[in-house]
C-alpha cells in the first residue's frame, strides 16, 4: 500500500487529504492537520529557508518551522500506523476503514487530550497549561475515561499533595480534568460520571495580596536608577501600575493608540485575552514619562517580545530593589529547593513580578473610584470577579448607598399613596 498527502484547492490554512493505493483500491480522506499552501510542495512540508543575519524575521521563522517539524512528523508517524494497521489487520481499504484508522476513538485520558486541543480554540498559555496539567497526571498514572471516579480523584490528590505541589495546583489539575471529561462526554465520548463532579466541595484558597501603593509608587517614580535600562523598567513598571493591563498588552502601547476625547488623553487598546476595546486614562506621571521619550512610550528592553518579558520581569525586581522596596510580605513563590509554590515571607521587592501592575491599580482605586469605572480600565467582566481579584469583599460603601436609596424612595409619593390605599 501506497500512502501519499495532498491539499485542495489554497485556502489558509488548507486541510491535508490521506491518498491510500493498493493494486486495486484507491481511497481518499482528510486528515486532521491543516497547513498553510506556501508551507507545502510536491506533497510535502515546506519550511523557510533561513538566512545567517539574525533578525526578529529569523526569529519568528525559526519558531513556525519547529512549528513545521512537528506536522511533518505527525504525518510520518500517520503514515506509519496506518500501513502498520493495514498490514497487521488485512482490511478491505475503504473510506470507512481509512477515517476510523485516522481517527481511532480514544479511551484514555493521555489520548483524549490531543483531540480536546485540536477541536477547541485555545490560547497558547492556555495549552502549555493543559500539557502541563497532563504531565503532572501522567507522573501518577494514565487512566480510561470510564474509571476517572472518586477513587482515582482520591488517589490522585494524595499523590499530589506527597508530592508537593500546593492546595490550588491540586485543585486546578482536577478542574483541567473536569473541562477535559466533560468535553468528551459531550462529544459521545464514554467517562464515568464522577469525571464532570472532580471539583465538587473543593475550592481554590486566595493567594496572597501583593501589589504597590502609593507611597511605593512616589518612592519608584523619585528613586534615580544607575542605568539607563533600568530606568527604562521602571517607565513601563510606572505606566503598568497606572494603566491595569495585562503585561501581553503593555508592550503593545504605542503613540498611535493615544486619543484625545474633549481634552483628556487616553490610551485606546483591543485587550489580546478578552478582545475587549478599553481606554485608560493618562494620567500625570505617565504624562510624564511620555515627555521624557519625545512623546513616545519607552523602548522594549529586549529586541523580541518573549525576551522583552523576560528580562522585564527580572529588571523591575532590581529596580524595587533599589527604591528601598523592603517590607516583608507574604507572597506566593516558587521555592528553588523543591521547583514548588509556596507562601514565603519575603521583602516587597522579591515578589514583584510583571502582573503586580495589574493588580496595583485595581488595588489603588478601589474605594476611591467606583468598581464600575474599575472595571472599564481593567476589563474585568463582572464586579464578582474584580472584588474576587483585588481579594476584597463587596464593598460596604456600595450597600449603604443602597439602604439610602432604599430609605428615600419609601417617602416618594408612589409609596405614600400605595400605604394609604
Amino acid at each position: 500500500m501506497k500512502i501519499t498527502f495532498y491539499l485542495r484547492g489554497k485556502s489558509n490554512p488548507s486541510t491535508i487529504y490521506m491518498r491510500a493505493r493498493t493494486e486495486v483500491h484507491d481511497v481518499k480522506v482528510s486528515t486532521p492537520y491543516k497547513v498553510n499552501p506556501n508551507h507545502w510542495e510536491s506533497g510535502k512540508v515546506k519550511k523557510h529557508k533561513i538566512s545567517r543575519s539574525v533578525d526578529h524575521n529569523t526569529h519568528q521563522k525559526r519558531k513556525e518551522n519547529e512549528a513545521l517539524d512537528t506536522l511533518n512528523k505527525n504525518l510520518e508517524d500517520l503514515r506509519t500506523n496506518i500501513t502498520n494497521a493495514y498490514f497487521k489487520q488485512q482490511p478491505k481499504l475503504n473510506p470507512k476503514w481509512l477515517r476510523n484508522s485516522l481517527n481511532p476513538t480514544p479511551t484514555t485520558f493521555s489520548e483524549y487530550v490531543p483531540v480536546y486541543l485540536r477541536m477547541s480554540n485555545l490560547k497558547p498559555t492556555t495549552e502549555k497549561k493543559i500539557h502541563s496539567t497532563l504531565n503532572r497526571l501522567l507522573a501518577f498514572r494514565d487512566v480510561q475515561l470510564t474509571k476517572v471516579d472518586k477513587s482515582y480523584r482520591r488517589e490522585l490528590l494524595e499523590h499530589l499533595q506527597q508530592s508537593g505541589y500546593a492546595h490550588n495546583t491540586q485543585v486546578n489539575t482536577l478542574k483541567v480534568m473536569q473541562t477535559i471529561c466533560t468535553h468528551a462526554y459531550d462529544n459521545d465520548i464514554d467517562v464515568h460520571p464522577d469525571s464532570m463532579k472532580l471539583t465538587k466541595k473543593l475550592s481554590f484558597n486566595k493567594p496572597p495580596h501583593v501589589y504597590l501603593n502609593l507611597s511605593d509608587l512616589v518612592a519608584l517614580e523619585r528613586t534615580e536608577m544607575p542605568t539607563q535600562r533600568l530606568e527604562i523598567a521602571r517607565d513601563w513598571l510606572l505606566i503598568s501600575c497606572w494603566t491595569g493591563q495585562r503585561v501581553g498588552d503593555l508592550f503593545t502601547f504605542s503613540k498611535k493608540k493615544i486619543i484625545t476625547v474633549e481634552g483628556h488623553r487616553f490610551i485606546k487598546i483591543k485587550q489580546s485575552k478578552t478582545s475587549k476595546q478599553v481606554k485608560i486614562p493618562i494620567n500625570t506621571t505617565i504624562e510624564r514619562i511620555l515627555s521624557r521619550y519625545g512623546g513616545e512610550f519607552p523602548p522594549m528592553v529586549a529586541d523580541n517580545k518573549s525576551s522583552n518579558e523576560v528580562i522585564y520581569n527580572r529588571l523591575i525586581k532590581k529596580v524595587c530593589k533599589i527604591a528601598g522596596l523592603d517590607e516583608m510580605v507574604e507572597a506566593n513563590l516558587r521555592n528553588p529547593k523543591t521547583n514548588r509554590y509556596e507562601v514565603l515571607t519575603v521583602p516587597k521587592w522579591k515578589a514583584v513580578s510583571s502582573h503586580i501592575g495589574r493588580r496595583s491599580l485595581a488595588t489603588n482605586y478601589f474605594g476611591k473610584l467606583s468598581t464600575g469605572y474599575i472595571k472599564k480600565i481593567t476589563g474585568h467582566k463582572t464586579e464578582r470577579q474584580l472584588l474576587d481579584y483585588i481579594g476584597e469583599e463587596d464593598d460596604d460603601d456600595t450597600y449603604i448607598e443602597i439602604a439610602r436609596q432604599v430609605k428615600a424612595l419609601e417617602h416618594s409619593p408612589l409609596i405614600l399613596v400605595s400605604k394609604t390605599n
